[in-house]
C-alpha cells in the first residue's frame, strides 16, 4: 500500500477537473532532464486514455540522450516550435505543471501561461512552491516527481491506465533523479513501484542501458577530455571544479545531454563532497552540481540563482564567465564548509 498526497477533498477536485476538461497540457522545466521527460510522458500516457487531447511542452530542446524513449518526439519544443505551443495553448483547459517549483524554471513560457485562462496543476517535488495554480502536490522529500506522478494517478483510481510504455516513461524519471538509485533512494517505495513496473514487463537493463550507457565515440573522448584536461580538484574545499567551453564543445561535437552524469564522476574521489560542473552555453554558464550525503548544494546553487535538491541542483548564471562563476562558488564553500 503506497502512502497518500490527497486528501477526499483535493481528490475530488482534481479528478473533477481531468473529468471537466478535453484539451490538456502537460508542461515540464527548461533543460528537461530524465525526471522532467519521464512524468511527463509518463502522465500524458494516461490521460490520452481516457480520451484527453494531450500535448507535451517543454520550453526548449530535449537532450540527445533520452531519443531512444517512444514518443519522444510528441515533445513539443517552445522554442522551436512556438507559434503552434501558443495556438494549442489557447484551446487548454487544464495545465499540469511537472517538476518545477516557480515559472521562472520555464523561461519565455512563463509569459503565455500568465496569458491563458485555464485550469492549473502542479505535482513537484522541489521545496518552496511558489506557483500559482489550482491544486499544487508537493513533496520534497520524494526521490521524483514521476514516483509522485505516479502515485497521484493511482490515487485517482487511474493505476488501469498505466501499461508497460507508461511504466517505463516513469522508470526513466525514477532512475535518472537517483542516479540509479545510488542517491536519495532508500525509500521502500520506491521498490514497491519498481516491482509493480517490472510485472508490467518493462526492461529496466534496457532502459539504463539506453540513458547511461549509450554513447558515441566522440563524446566518451569528451568526457575524458574534461576529466583529465578540465578537472581541478580542492582538497581544502573537499570539491572538483569541470568545465566546458565553447570551443571544446564544437571540437567534439557536442550537443545538449552529451555530459549526462558527468557531474558525478568526481565525487569517487576520496576527500571529495561536492562536485560542480560549468559549461558555456548561448547566454548563461550552465551549472550542475551534486555532493555526497550531509554535504548541501541546494543553498549553493540558490546563491547563484538557482536551487534544486540537498545533493543535486544546478544554476543559469549570467553575471559573468566561468571563471567569475567558479571564483563565487569557491567563496561560498570557504564561507560555509565544515572541514
Amino acid at each position: 500500500m503506497l502512502s497518500k498526497y490527497l486528501n477526499p477533498d483535493t481528490n475530488a477536485a482534481l479528478k473533477r477537473l481531468i473529468d471537466e476538461s478535453d484539451n490538456i497540457m502537460v508542461v515540464c522545466h527548461r533543460g528537461p532532464d530524465g525526471d522532467a521527460v519521464g512524468s511527463s510522458l509518463g502522465l500524458a500516457c494516461a490521460m490520452s486514455k481516457i480520451g484527453k487531447n494531450v500535448n507535451v511542452v517543454a520550453p526548449n530542446k530535449i537532450p540527445e540522450n533520452y531519443e531512444s524513449m517512444s514518443n519522444i518526439r510528441s515533445f513539443l519544443s517552445f522554442e522551436e516550435n512556438q507559434e503552434e505551443v501558443v495556438k494549442k495553448a489557447k484551446n487548454v483547459d487544464l495545465f499540469f505543471f511537472l517538476d518545477f517549483n516557480d515559472i521562472k524554471r520555464i523561461g519565455l513560457m512563463a509569459n503565455l501561461i500568465k496569458g491563458v485562462n485555464a485550469k492549473m496543476v502542479q505535482i513537484d517535488h522541489h521545496e518552496n512552491p511558489t506557483l500559482k495554480v489550482d491544486v499544487c502536490i508537493s513533496d520534497p522529500k520524494c526521490s521524483s516527481t514521476a514516483m509522485m506522478t505516479y502515485k497521484v494517478l493511482v490515487e485517482l483510481g487511474y493505476e488501469h491506465l498505466i501499461d508497460k510504455q507508461a511504466a517505463e516513461y516513469f522508470y526513466t524519471g525514477m532512475m535518472t533523479d537517483t542516479g540509479n538509485f545510488s542517491y536519495n533512494s532508500n525509500d521502500p517505495e520506491i521498490y514497491e513501484i519498481i516491482n509493480r513496473f517490472l510485472i508490467l514487463g518493462i526492461d529496466k537493463d534496457r532502459i539504463y542501458r539506453d540513458i547511461f550507457n549509450t554513447s558515441p565515440e566522440n563524446i566518451i573522448r569528451l568526457n575524458a577530455h574534461v576529466l583529465c584536461n578540465c578537472m581541478t580538484v580542492d582538497y581544502d574545499l573537499h570539491c572538483a571544479f569541470l568545465t566546458l567551453n565553447k570551443a571544446d564543445q564544437e571540437t567534439f561535437g557536442f550537443k545538449h545531454g552529451n555530459d549526462e552524469g558527468l557531474v558525478n564522476k568526481p565525487l569517487a574521489i576520496p576527500g571529495v563532497y561536492y562536485s560542480v560542473f560549468l559549461r558555456e552555453d548561448p547566454n548563461h554558464i550552465h551549472i550542475s552540481a551534486r555532493s555526497k550525503k550531509g554535504y548541501n548544494v541546494s543553498k549553493l546553487c540558490e546563491t547563484l540563482g538557482g536551487g534544486g535538491h540537498g545533493n543535486a541542483a544546478g544554476a543559469e548564471y549570467k553575471e559573468g564567465n566561468i571563471d567569475d562563476a567558479e571564483r563565487r562558488i569557491r567563496e561560498y564553500l570557504s564561507n560555509h564548509i565544515t572541514n
